[in-house]
Parts: C-alpha cells; structure tokens; sequence
C-alpha cells in the first residue's frame, strides 16, 4: 500500500471499538512524514475520549500537526470543536476529577488549551 492508502487504513482503524487499536492507529497516523490535512478531523475526534494514554500521544505530537490547516478546520467546524471540548471536560469529570483535582493539568484540557491557540493566535 501507498503511504496515503497506510494513512486511510489507519485513520479508519483509529474509529475501532478497542482503545489499544486506536491508539496504535493514531501513533501510525502522526508517525508519516506528511500528516494530510484531511487526517485532522479523526486526531481531533481521538482528542475527545476518554482513554489517556490516546490524549498523551496526541499531546505529545501536536507540534506534527499543521497549525493552519488545523485552525482552518476549527475554524469551519465550531460545532464539532465545542463538542469535543464538552467531551474532553465530561471525561475528566467523570473519570479523572479525583486524580487531576485542578482541570487545567489533565492531559485532555492542556489538548484542548493547543486548540485554543492555535484558533486564537
């Protein structure tokens, strides 16, 4: 397979039912050279589940994302932005209120907080 068909497979994969699938999928995907814009709604998806370990590969490979193509989509897509970030704030409520007592250091908010920048700078 091309490297965009490796992309398309992975990016499918990255939707799968197991969090392990998915976080592997999402670690081929960041791992290409080039990240393709049209890869942004399904790292943007990924940012708001629950499974920390898929945020902490995000997180640590948000400086792989193209910032314009990614404010771009934010941009054009408000309403999948806002319910990602109710998401990332449901989650943490629910699963990690007590580990992170203040929001602002779970891994989920500071994803959140790159977006926040990157549509506002």
């Amino acid at each position: 397979m091309t490297d965009q068909q490796q992309m398309i497979a992975a990016c499918l994969f990255s939707r799968h039912h197991d969090g392990f699938v998915r976080q592997n999928q999402l670690e081929k995907i960041l791992s290409f050279k080039n990240v393709y814009p049209w890869v942004l709604p399904y790292v943007i998806r990924l940012s708001g589940e629950y499974v920390k370990e898929i945020l902490h590969v995000i997180y640590d490979n948000r400086r792989r994302l193209d910032t314009e193509e990614l404010n771009r989509f934010l941009l054009d897509n408000p309403v999948f932005h806002q319910l990602i970030e109710s998401r990332v704030i449901s989650y943490w409520n629910a699963y990690y209120r007590e580990e992170y007592p203040d929001r602002s250091s779970y891994i989920g908010t500071k994803i959140i907080q790159f977006y926040r920048k990157v549509f506002y700078d």
